[in-house]
């Protein structure tokens, strides 16, 4: 069984997006930057009149943060009823991917912070010259801080 999705980089690292959890790809627009919120939503965007957390893609991975740049696009997302988008460098293909050839992610070492970021991994599969890593969507979204910006 093969599974549709987006290809985009981050850091110079191809990702991967099941194309059913993509609401809608956009280009780059500035974000309000919005006090208190963690270091990784670097910002909201209004949606269509509803205000979504924008998640700094490279940074909630653990990475240096992705600058400011017209050159780079923001990926709307949906889980369940979680909404954010995610602002990634370049969007690539959109392309099959066998499930069977998916692999987990390496278990090295025991630092919580490389095992936080491996939760946002679902796996890894052959792509082109290297790997692609398939985006856990429920990991990436279970903690957006939409709910929060509502009670505020």
């Amino acid at each position: 069984m093969s599974r549709e999705c987006i290809i985009f980089e981050v850091e110079g690292q191809s990702f991967a997006l099941d194309i059913g959890t993509i609401r809608e790809i956009r280009d780059w627009s500035p974000l309000t930057r919005v006090p208190g919120l963690p270091a990784d939503v670097v910002g909201v965007t209004n949606d269509h009149g509803a205000i979504l957390p924008v998640i700094d893609l490279s940074l909630r991975l653990g990475w240096n943060p992705i600058a400011d740049s017209e050159s780079h696009s923001i990926i709307i997302v949906q889980f369940d009823d979680h909404t954010c988008a995610l602002v990634v460098e370049q969007i690539g293909d959109l392309v099959l991917i066998d499930e069977d050839a998916l692999q987990p992610p390496p278990e090295l070492g025991n630092s919580a912070a490389a095992g936080s970021a491996l939760r946002f991994i679902e796996g890894l599969a052959p792509f082109r010259e290297g790997m692609v890593q398939l985006l856990n969507i429920a990991a990436l979204t279970e903690d957006c801080v939409m709910h929060r910006l509502h009670s505020a």
